[in-house]
Order: structure tokens, then C-alpha cells, then sequence
């Protein structure tokens, strides 16, 4: 996926600051980060990681607890304060189907969005959707 698209679906309204966040933040250009996913293999692109910030207070567990109530069998989970589902989306009339998981950050005000590799060309809307189902 481009540099732009991942900026743009992590919220970004320019290029420019997300490289420079970027850099700041992991010490490394997105391309340079890219190349060393690269060469480790596709094991390690099994998955993507985002983080979607907040400003506490922010109640996860009231959260995990309203969707584990309207939980769809087969389709959703919430087990251990972690949130799963499956997803399908279209992308330029094609589905794309994957998966999603959410739980709060351990480090920081964030919940870690991990979305299967096969959802990679759907970022924006996947991420969009989950951030509209997070409340966020």
C-alpha cells in the first residue's frame, strides 16, 4: 500500500507530518521501514498493527462489555478484554476478506488495531469502520 493511503487511513490530513512524526517517533523513514518488513519474510507481514489514540477517560470495559453482549457467533468475539471479527469489505468492487482485533495499549491512551495482511488495500475503510465502532 502507499505512503499516502497509510498516512491518510491513520488520520493524517498531509504527508508531509506523517513522515515527520514518523521519523521522529521510530527513528526511520516509512520506506525504510518497509524494506526491513521486507526482508524479514512474510511471516512477519501476517498482520498490521495501528494504534488509535484517545484522551482518557476512555472505558474499555464498558466497551468490551457492549459489544460482547450484541456479539455475533461466528462472525465476533470478545474474550479477555480483546475484541475480534471478521470483515469483509469492497475494494474497487472486489471483496476483500480478513480480520480485525482490538485492545487497549499497554504503554499509552491507544487501542492497538491488529488487521489481517489480507485487508491491506482496504486500510482506509477497515480502520475507518473501527474507529467508528470503537466511538473513537
Amino acid at each position: 500500500m502507499p505512503v499516502t493511503e497509510v498516512a491518510f487511513a491513520s488520520g493524517f490530513g498531509s504527508l508531509r507530518r506523517f513522515n515527520a512524526l514518523f521519523k521522529q517517533r521510530y527513528r526511520l523513514q516509512p520506506g525504510q521501514l518497509r524494506k526491513r518488513m521486507n526482508d524479514a519474510g512474510p511471516a512477519a507481514t501476517d498482520a498490521l498493527q495501528f494504534e488509535l489514540s484517545y484522551r482518557p477517560p476512555y472505558d474499555w470495559p464498558a466497551v468490551c462489555g457492549f459489544l460482547a453482549a450484541r456479539a455475533i457467533a461466528g462472525v465476533e468475539a470478545v474474550d479477555g478484554g480483546v475484541y475480534r471479527r471478521a470483515v469483509r469489505v469492497l475494494v474497487d468492487g472486489k471483496p476483500k476478506s480478513g480480520w480485525i482485533e482490538v485492545a487497549p495499549s499497554t504503554k499509552k491512551p491507544a487501542l492497538r488495531v491488529t488487521v489481517s495482511a489480507s485487508l491491506a488495500k482496504a486500510l482506509p475503510p477497515v480502520l475507518s469502520r473501527a474507529k467508528a465502532l470503537m466511538d473513537k
